[in-house]
């Protein structure tokens, strides 16, 4: 997705727009990656249903793996 080379910091990205068609952008250039990320997602799952998996982890405090202070 070019979000940037592994270590490297990358560009802040945020879902904005409706709760029921959010979209993934960056906040200083606004380019849409929500596209590239359902497609991706779409991989990972399929890629992780043979992994008889009983739970996922996320890292915490992570701005990109948020569970409560999410506005979308």
């Amino acid at each position: 997705m070019g979000l940037g080379a592994p270590g490297e910091p990358r560009e802040p990205i945020r879902l904005e727009g409706s709760l029921d068609a959010p979209r993934l952008i960056t906040h200083n250039t606004k380019i849409d990656h929500t596209d590239g990320m359902l497609d991706w997602s779409e991989k990972r799952l399929s890629a992780l249903e043979s992994e008889n998996l009983s739970g996922y982890l996320f890292k915490s405090k992570s701005p990109s793996c948020g569970l409560f202070r999410i506005h979308v």
